[in-house]
């Protein structure tokens, strides 16, 4: 980043602009998971297909690793791990909306 915010000492603007990215979509994701509905249907598209919500995981996962503790190395890598078997279920079952999607 450009300087260093003095609020908290190690945090820079990139860091700082890349962890409110990371609070906004982690918010959508538990909306996602937790409410769901027409909202995420509608303005996050691809969170509602497996390839568009496991690119979406495997990018939040990889925005996480770098942040520098050993736990953010943990969920980042747990998070990707999930994404990448979303790419999977994707091309194992031909599902057109997870919202559309009934369980038996």
């Amino acid at each position: 980043g450009l300087g260093v915010i003095h609020a908290w000492p190690p945090l820079t603007w990139n860091n700082c602009i890349g962890g409110i990215f990371i609070f906004f979509f982690g918010l959508i994701a538990f909306w996602m998971v937790a409410v769901g509905g027409d909202f995420i249907s509608t303005w996050f598209k691809f969170l509602d297909v497996y390839l568009g919500r496991g690119c979406f995981f495997v990018y939040l996962g990889l925005r996480i690793i770098p942040m520098g503790q050993g736990f953010c190395l943990t969920a980042g890598g747990l998070v990707t791990m999930f994404g990448v078997a979303n790419i999977i279920v994707h091309f194992v079952y031909e599902v057109e909306s997870i919202a559309g999607e009934t369980t038996p």
